[in-house]
């Protein structure tokens, strides 16, 4: 059984790490020019609803089966009702056809000869590790939220198993209503703007979040999480369009692809690891927020002297 879970589980996440490149790559060739932030902010808030009702559904099944019974078996209803969404899901994708602009290049001459990873990494070098860099920001800041708090608040915070998961869940709608806002903003004043604030807001503000997050008190815990997703809600706004809008239509999907999934792979996914280490290690609840604010100061100056 954990062979087959670690199994699934990174099948998973290869299909989701194609999903997470391929529909903002899809929307934002399709968007209007001067309304891409705000169409791909839809997207990227799509992505935090699974969160919402993710916790909401684990709550509810807490409260009427007890944690015992969550324990026992009540663990698989969440894996069940997963079922048919993936088959509705793989039902859309099936029936949707590719934008105008990729079947422009996959109708052009050289199209026949033409090695996608080749190429991206023959033009876009520099750029997909700046973008892996900016991604990054984003993978480390969202996997705190959305994969560590809610056991973090219950050991450095000291709430419960509810309270932790209903903050949580209030916290990720929150991301999800903002999220098209803010790339409207985008829109407006660009995307380099939104990455330069997002991250000095990081840097400015991650410390303070983590202090109210542990205080202990529900409410306090509350308001540092609002605090904490702030400049995360700013940031994203440019990172999540800034990372398909910065490669050209030929090697789009596949310069992203790469640069993301590096990106989240080696900063997300470890994120809910380094936090526990770091917390274990120097004995601080704010050590992971510390680890966050350094990385923020590093990207911020990739985005300000790098050119992105």
């Amino acid at each position: 059984a954990p062979v087959l879970l670690v199994f699934f589980r990174l099948v998973q996440g290869f299909s989701a790490g194609g999903e997470s490149v391929g529909a903002p790559a899809f929307v934002l060739e399709h968007a209007p020019l001067e309304r891409r932030g705000l169409w791909l902010g839809v997207i990227i808030a799509a992505t935090a609803l699974p969160g919402v009702f993710a916790g909401g559904l684990i709550l509810g099944l807490n409260m009427v089966f007890g944690p015992e019974g969550y324990e026992q078996w009540a663990w698989r209803i969440p894996f069940l009702l997963a079922l048919p969404l993936s088959v509705f899901g793989f039902w859309i994708r099936s029936r949707t056809e590719e934008s105008p602009e990729f079947q422009k290049v996959l109708q052009s001459a050289e199209a026949k000869e033409y090695s996608p990873i080749r190429e991206a990494f023959r033009t876009n070098g520099r750029r997909m590790v700046q973008v892996a860099l900016v991604c990054g920001l984003t993978a480390l800041s969202f996997y705190f939220l959305a994969g560590n708090f809610v056991s973090f608040l219950q050991t450095a915070g000291g709430l419960t198993r509810a309270q932790s998961l209903g903050l949580n869940a209030l916290v990720m709608s929150v991301v999800a209503l903002a999220t098209p806002f803010a790339g409207m903003i985008s829109d407006k004043i660009g995307r380099r703007p939104m990455l330069l604030v997002g991250s000095a807001g990081v840097v400015v503000l991650v410390i303070p979040a983590f202090l109210l997050i542990t205080s202990g008190n529900v409410w306090v815990a509350l308001l540092g999480q609002l605090i904490y997703v702030l400049p995360l809600l700013v940031y994203s706004a440019g990172s999540a369009t800034i990372f398909v809008e910065i490669f050209q239509t030929k090697t789009r999907f596949t310069s992203a692809a790469v640069s993301y999934n590096v990106g989240y792979a080696l900063l997300g996914g470890t994120a809910p690891l380094v936090g526990t280490w770091l917390v274990e290690t120097t004995g601080s609840s704010i050590s992971p927020g510390i680890y966050l604010g350094i990385y923020a100061v590093i990207v911020f100056l990739v985005v300000r002297f790098g050119g992105v």
